[in-house]
């Protein structure tokens, strides 16, 4: 997340004849996160969608972009409920008897904060939950815990306070540096990826809360690779023409300075 950091780009604004092409990568994956009935998943979708909200309220976006936004979302409800709305509330009502079961996640949770009580300054290692949740495993079930559905508790109980404070204070830069991006370019395409990347990232860190998205290593770098770009320096090339006409409006001031 350094200030020196580039990404460079190519891309303008989506132009009228792409706005089907827009709107249709818009829609599938939406539908196929209702249709996955992931609870976690939905979740985490919702809390995008509220600080999208905000931020385009705190931005004071023009209300063109709200409504697209709406109608996407209108348009992603819809599909969903003609393809079967029924199969996602079935979801959110029971438990599949191949998923670790609500009592045991629960215990998991409460057996990782004591592994982190035992060991609070440095934890009990990084990457050793597996080797020391046996001795503290309250609500045994004869399967190995490999992972606890809980990112920031299996932070903790592994690194302990220190590793806590280097998570603190990467989220907190995070954070920083992309709203202080976001609000710096105001009505920009920079700032639509920032605000994309930024939001991406709240998905992320709603949904570690219960489950473990950044122990998956693609899952891992694709939250970094929306870190960078929400917070990265991202500049647009100017185009080869329009940078030739500057110069000619440019030189003969400079002419006039030099004598």
């Amino acid at each position: 997340m350094s200030r020196k950091s580039r990404i460079p780009l190519g891309l303008g604004k989506v132009r009228r004849e792409r706005w089907f092409a827009v709107g249709l990568l818009a829609l599938l994956p939406i539908g196929a996160l209702f249709l996955s009935a992931s609870r976690g998943g939905i979740i985490s979708f919702a809390a995008e969608v509220a600080v999208l909200t905000l931020l385009l309220i705190l931005r004071r976006s023009s209300g063109k972009h709200v409504l697209a936004g709406a109608a996407v979302l209108l348009v992603a409800f819809m599909l969903v409920s003609w393809l079967g709305v029924r199969q996602v509330l079935d979801r959110f009502a029971s438990m599949q008897s191949l998923e670790v079961q609500a009592g045991k996640r629960a215990s998991m949770r409460v057996d990782t904060w004591h592994i982190f009580l035992d060991h609070p300054w440095t934890g009990s290692g990084l990457g050793t939950l597996q080797a020391v949740f046996p001795a503290y495993e309250t609500n045994y079930d004869a399967k190995v815990v490999n992972h606890t559905h809980n990112d920031y508790l299996e932070a903790l109980a592994e690194t302990g306070i220190a590793g806590a404070a280097c998570c603190a204070c990467f989220l907190v830069a995070l954070f920083f540096q992309s709203l202080r991006r976001l609000f710096l370019h105001d009505k920009s395409f920079a700032a639509a990826l920032h605000l994309s990347g930024l939001v991406a990232c709240v998905g992320f860190l709603v949904h570690s809360l219960v489950d473990f998205n950044l122990h998956i290593p693609g899952n891992a770098l694709l939250f970094f690779l929306m870190a960078n770009l929400a917070t990265a320096e991202i500049f647009i090339p100017i185009p080869l023409a329009s940078s030739r006409r500057r110069r000619r409006q440019t030189e003969p001031v400079l002419a006039e300075i030099a004598h």
